[in-house]
């Protein structure tokens, strides 16, 4: 409960708690919050890249991170997309082109697009 104070006001924090706790719920409420207030990411604003980045250390909690973001967000025009290795990077950088609010993702994979210039983070 205490996370989703301090993220809100935009203040770093460094938390454990255990499994099923709300962990991803904590850290992603105030990111929809602060994304909802901004313009959506559509033409030149898509160019410069999403508003949020989120990083897992493993393909398996990237994708349950976007689960939860997509629960979160669901009736509204906030897009995510996963970028992790065993999937398409082309078809990853075409969705991230259209212009996505959140890019959830591995280190590498993130590593490679930032390389390849696929996701840039202007």
């Amino acid at each position: 409960m205490q996370a989703v104070t301090i993220g809100s006001n935009a203040r770093d924090l460094l938390a454990l708690a255990p499994t099923g706790s709300g962990k991803s719920a904590a850290f992603l409420l105030p990111i929809i919050s602060f994304i909802s207030k901004m313009p959506p990411l559509t033409g030149n604003l898509a160019e410069d890249g999403p508003y949020a980045l989120i990083m897992a250390p493993t393909r398996e909690l990237a994708i349950q991170i976007d689960l939860e973001f997509q629960k979160l967000t669901k009736n509204t025009r906030l897009r995510s997309v996963v970028v992790v290795g065993g999937k398409s990077a082309q078809e990853q950088g075409s969705i991230i082109s259209r212009g996505v609010e959140v890019v959830i993702g591995t280190p590498g994979r993130i590593e490679d697009m930032l390389g390849q210039q696929t996701l840039v983070l202007n």
